[in-house]
């Protein structure tokens, strides 16, 4: 298949993502800046606000100057609606339920009718670095530390994880965050389905499993 990458929508410029701003009810970010990294199936923009934006970007925690930098990630189309539903569910469960640190959730879309046209969600930013980077500079007893809050953030998970379904997460039409989808990469994408089954009417649901979800792997396969 495809590497997903190839798939990604247009750059979008900065005066549409100053128009989303205000679409959302944001106050107007100072500046933005696409990211010179392109992930597998996002567009990555970085969206900077003054200090008096912070109060209306909470849950976001501001920089140590004050101001707030949020992450705009602007989705393909390779899962409509339910790879951007599973994801945001997911970090919503995951820092509603655990002490495990993740970004906070701004705003979301799973549809594609706002001012960018493509699904797309709006996350704090957190900084740090890939463990991978510093992970073998570090001395043997910060490695163990760091190893040890690894197993200790996926005890967290599994002693708080409720659910006992085979596939993702969403969030429903009340904003409760309840089972969803199976949600795999390696499932026929919508480019992929254009390409190779457009005149046979198939879709990506009828390709790939995402009728769940299901209470066992058995029903699952």
């Amino acid at each position: 298949m495809d590497d997903p990458a190839s798939h990604l929508p247009s750059p979008h410029a900065p005066a549409t993502i100053l128009r989303l701003a205000a679409s959302l009810g944001l106050p107007a970010p100072t500046s933005t800046e696409p990211l010179t990294v392109t992930a597998a199936f996002h567009r990555i923009y970085l969206l900077h606000f003054p200090a008096s934006a912070a109060p209306a970007l909470a849950p976001a925690r501001p920089n140590d100057d004050g101001s707030v930098t949020l992450v705009l990630r602007v989705s393909g189309d390779h899962l409509p609606r339910i790879k951007t539903e599973n994801e945001i569910a997911m970090m919503r469960w995951v820092r509603e339920n655990t002490s495990v640190p993740v970004p906070a959730v701004v705003r979301w879309d799973s549809g594609c009718e706002n001012v960018l046209g493509c699904e797309f969600s709006l996350l704090e930013r957190v900084r740090g670095c890939s463990a991978d980077k510093v992970f073998w500079g570090m001395g043997d007893e910060v490695r163990r530390r760091v190893v040890e809050q690894l197993v200790g953030y996926l005890a967290e998970l599994r002693e708080k994880s409720r659910w006992k379904h085979v596939g993702g997460l969403r969030v429903d039409e009340a904003g409760e965050i309840v089972p969803g989808p199976v949600v795999d990469e390696w499932f026929w994408m919508a480019p992929m389905v254009e390409r190779f089954w457009a005149s046979t009417g198939e879709t990506v649901e009828s390709l790939n499993p995402v009728d769940g979800p299901f209470t066992s792997w058995g029903e699952h396969v």
